[in-house]
């Protein structure tokens, strides 16, 4: 069994995280026989590769002296066998209160927190968990439970940024058999006989009654099964890649534009995933994992109903303008500025001034810029207000007969809705001057009978 288990650690190395000379790895050391036996592995593996190994424990402080002693062993053991030894504590139970969680989920949080943190500061290359074969069919059979996609039935993979699980593929008989071949010694948590929690009723109860009334093997399994499907999630994410960049428009770190034709003419699962591509580069922490969220979104999108927006979380959404489909980050509500009516420079949101300097005729209008606008100084009354457009606003177009909704003109521009609220207006007195960029209105153009002139520029 030794060299069974041995090997297929090794094997794992060598395919997903190469031990070499410099390799820096931390061992995730909790005391209890999984990870024993994964350090004492490690050892065994280290007489052959020249790497630095390290070890850590968090003190979840949730089971009293209990935690205490296992923190003890740790400290021990690490000493024995020569290896060195971070530890922590944290108070879990208040974390949990103070951010209205499980003690399951607050406990993993908090482990990986300090784990990345350690990983920072140490500049280590890998954390190694003790996850093994049956922790992965547990995990399977809990998402497929909740109702999770091909990602979630993946089960834990055996590499995620600097996380690695070198007993993934070892069962838990076959980590016991070990354990007991070279007499380790290790903890026993007792909270893993509680079946108040639900990965213990999985465990203690749904797995064996699986195995009794269906099938002996049910972990082998739904490891097969993970391994599966781990491999169409693979196949899912890369062609989703190259369907996004088929589909993509313009891509920042705020905003991704995709042409709506184009995505809807791929396959469902490919819709989603070109969703979770763009979600990915916004940085969206969160994205989408609810089924009823994901098909939900793929009907509005197919409605394709300029104008409207749906909501991802409080910060991201996802708005059709036209044929386009402009996933980003909530913008920033801009409030208004108000300045004077005199030469100036008055700076306003995203970095932009509004200079305005005094004039005189003739004026030089070969070299004009949208962003720059001349006009009748003595029309203006103060204050002057810089804002952006508001439901229900109208100008008079600068020539044009009569008055028109400034939603309309930008419509009749084809501006994306996207960006009218990043538009600067200029107003005086509840009428506006000037829709910085694209038109003056009449009411303030420069005239023969005009004494007075201001030069308008946005820099």
């Amino acid at each position: 069994m030794q060299s069974t288990v041995i090997q297929r650690v090794t094997e794992f190395f060598n395919l997903n995280a190469p031990l070499k000379s410099g390799t820096k790895l931390i061992a995730a050391l909790s005391g209890g026989m999984d990870s024993v036996v994964m350090l004492h592995c490690l050892l065994m593996l280290q007489k052959d590769k020249p790497f630095t190994l390290l070890a850590a424990h968090l003190n979840h402080q949730l089971r009293g002296d209990e935690s205490d002693r296992d923190e003890s062993f740790v400290q021990d053991l690490c000493k024995d066998w020569q290896v060195k030894l971070y530890t922590s504590r944290q108070d879990v139970n208040a974390y949990c209160k103070s951010h209205n969680c499980s003690i399951e989920t607050g406990a993993r949080e908090c482990r990986y927190s300090f784990f990345e943190n350690i990983h920072t500061d140490l500049q280590a290359d890998y954390i190694a968990t003790a996850h093994h074969a049956d922790d992965n069919a547990e995990t399977v059979l809990d998402r497929l439970l909740r109702g999770s996609g091909t990602t979630g039935l993946a089960g834990i993979p055996p590499k995620r940024d600097f996380y690695i699980r070198p007993l993934l593929q070892i069962s838990r008989k076959e980590i016991e058999s070990y354990a007991a071949e070279h007499h380790l010694t290790y903890r026993t948590d007792s909270t893993n006989a509680d079946t108040r929690y639900k990965r213990n009723r999985i465990r203690h109860v749904l797995l064996p009654m699986l195995q009794q009334e269906f099938n002996p093997q049910i972990a082998e399994s739904i490891n097969r099964f993970s391994s599966i499907m781990r491999e169409t999630d693979e196949l899912v994410k890369k062609e989703s890649q190259i369907a996004f960049s088929q589909c993509v428009r313009e891509a920042s770190k705020d905003k991704i534009i995709l042409d709506i034709s184009d995505f809807l003419a791929y396959l469902v699962i490919l819709q989603k995933g070109m969703i979770r591509v763009a979600l990915d580069k916004l940085d969206e922490p969160n994205g989408i994992s609810d089924f009823d969220q994901f098909e939900n979104l793929i009907t509005f999108i197919r409605k394709n109903k300029s104008g409207t927006k749906f909501r991802i979380s409080s910060t991201t959404g996802i708005l059709i303008s036209s044929n386009e489909l402009v996933i980003g980050h909530e913008p920033e509500q801009h409030e208004s500025v108000t300045i004077h009516a005199a030469p100036g420079k008055y700076p306003f949101w995203n970095g932009q001034i509004l200079e305005i300097k005094e004039a005189i005729k003739p004026l030089e209008f070969q070299n004009k810029t949208n962003t720059q606008e001349w006009i009748d100084a003595d029309k203006l009354l103060e204050p002057l207000v810089i804002r952006t457009v508001k439901d229900g606003d109208r100008f008079t177009p600068v020539n044009f007969q009569g008055s028109k909704k400034v939603s309309d003109f930008f419509i009749d521009l084809k501006i994306p809705v996207y960006q009218r609220n990043q538009v600067p207006l200029l107003e005086s007195r509840s009428k506006i001057v000037w829709i910085a960029g694209y038109r003056l209105d009449d009411r303030f153009k420069v005239t023969n009978n005009t004494k007075r002139i201001l030069k308008l520029e946005v820099k």
